[in-house]
Parts: C-alpha cells; structure tokens; sequence
C-alpha cells in the first residue's frame, strides 16, 4: 500500500522500521552512515529516487492482495497502512497491516519476482525470513507493542508462503538501545559513525553546495588514481586475451579445453536512432524524452609555478 507523503516526511524525524536493519549492519542495501544522513537532511531528494525500482512498483502493486490472503489464512479482520510512533518518541512504524483489537501485525513482502530468489526465504510457518525483514519485524512490534508480526510472502518460484515471527524480549530489549543510541551519539548530535563509508548510490545523492571547495587528504586522491589505473589496466589485459583467444578460435564457433568451453555466438539486439525519430517526428518524441541529471568524478592536476 502505497506511504503518505505525511508519512514519508514523518519517517525523517524518527528510526523507521526499515533503518533498523542498516544501522545494525544488518542490511544487503544500506548501512547506518546512509540512515545518518538522510536522518539529518544531507540527501538530495529527486524525482527519480521517488519512483523506485520496477520490483518495488510490483510489490505496491500485489501488496493488498497478499495481505488480504494472509488475513483470510489466519481469520483475522485487519486494519492497513496503520502510522505509529513509540513512546519514547524516537522510533516509528509503518505497519502495512495490524490486527484489530489484537497485538498482531502482518507485515508482506516479494522477494525473486524480477530475478533469482537472492535472499535465505525458509519453510513456511517458521520465522525463517531473511535478517534484515526479522529485524524489521522486531521493531515495529517494539513500537506498537505487539506480540507477533506474520510475514505474507509472494516468493518467485514457490508462490505465496507465509511466516510468523514471535516477539523476542532480549533481542527487542538490545535492539531498542542500540537504535536509541544510534539516535542520541550520532542523528541528534550530527556526528558521523564512526569507521563507514556510505554506500554509492546514497554518496551520489548527498546534498551539494554550488562551487564549494573542500581540502582533501592527498592519500584519497592518489588511492583513487591508483585504483584507476589499476582498471585500466586490467581492462586492456582482458582485451587482450579475449583477442588471443577469438583468433585461436579460428573459423570455429567453439572450442574447448579440459576444463570446460568458449562459445562465440552471433546475437543480435536491437536499437533506435534517435537522431533520425526526432528528425521525422520532432515534438512527438520529446514528449517522451527525460533528462537526468548526474555528476562525474574528474581529475585535473593543479597548476605549477614556473
């Protein structure tokens, strides 16, 4: 069901249920550097990052109906898309659906509908989910006092399964000073964690200030000129054994050797001059035309005095 903008910007001034897993590095997608600095505003919001990827356009799409599944399943009546914040005033919940007039919650998810069923999904029943979706489900029963959160699943390849997982006081309990502390050592004093790095796709979006200059280290500029080199390099090597090896190919499509074999099969795909379409239709195409704006990491060697 898809957030309320109320409930995105809400979700800056609290630990959601999704940051608990990353700032207890526990997360395949985030970690806490990335919690800490969108919690203090430093993430530059874009039209694109909003839309999110196709798999989580399909998981909004099929989430009502798994939910709906599960609340049969179980023969509970539901309340959806239910906001809640904790009593301590610094954690909150996005419940896609709680029970009513019970400590249960449902919580649905997909997993390998648009590629291979990465994550360890167990036998059905069991709280075998993935860490950082039983992480997920620890706190929100921690900020809405639940007992249980069941996991309704659409799993590429097995279909709907659905999991439950119990309340566990001790880990709830660590769980909860953890991120308070999170919270407290480093969101509300705007410090950094210590020893991280943000992931790539989250430094690209840090928020910038136009023509600002900074002083760095000379060992991060080297180390990165050297990583690059170290590509290229690496690069023209491949090139050239791939070339070695397509000539000792000859007229063969394949080959093989002790281990194993080479293909070299023609393929095909295909692609679209975009410079002949807008000379035909112009205005049409531009209508379906985006920009997308992006920034290049460059090297420029400074200035010498002669």
């Amino acid at each position: 069901m898809p957030i309320t903008e109320y409930q995105l910007e809400q979700r800056k001034k609290h630990i959601g249920s999704s940051d608990a897993a990353p700032i207890l590095g526990l997360s395949p997608y985030r970690n806490a550097y990335d919690i800490w600095l969108d919690k203090t505003g430093r993430i530059e919001a874009s039209e694109e990052s909003q839309k999110g990827s196709e798999a989580m356009d399909i998981g909004k799409m099929v989430e009502n109906g798994i939910l709906d599944w599960a609340a049969n399943e179980l023969s509970l009546k539901v309340i959806k898309n239910q906001y809640r914040v904790h009593k301590d005033g610094i954690l909150s919940a996005t419940h896609d659906a709680i029970a009513d007039h019970l400590p249960e919650g449902l919580e649905a998810k997909t997993a390998g509908l648009m590629g291979p069923l990465r994550d360890s999904w167990g036998e059905a029943g069991t709280d075998e989910v993935p860490d950082h979706v039983l992480i997920q489900c620890m706190h929100q029963m921690i900020v809405s006092d639940l007992d249980v959160v069941y996991v309704p699943a659409l799993l590429g390849g097995r279909g709907r399964v659905l999991y439950r997982v119990n309340r566990d006081e001790d880990l709830c309990r660590s769980m909860l000073d953890k991120l308070t502390a999170f919270w407290e050592n480093y969101v509300v004093s705007n410090v950094p964690p210590r020893d991280l790095m943000p992931s790539m796709d989250v430094a690209k979006k840090i928020r910038r200030e136009p023509n600002s200059k900074v002083s760095l280290g000379e060992d991060l500029v080297q180390a990165w000129l050297a990583a690059k080199e170290e590509k290229k390099r690496a690069e023209e090597n491949e090139e050239s054994a791939k070339l070695a090896l397509i000539a000792a190919l000859g007229e063969a499509e394949s080959g093989e050797c002790e281990t194993g074999f080479v293909t070299y099969l023609e393929q095909s795909k295909r692609s679209v001059d975009m410079k002949g379409l807008r000379e035909a239709y112009g205005g049409m195409v531009s209508q379906y035309e985006s920009k997308t704006k992006y920034r290049v990491l460059r090297w420029k060697e400074a200035k010498k005095d002669e």
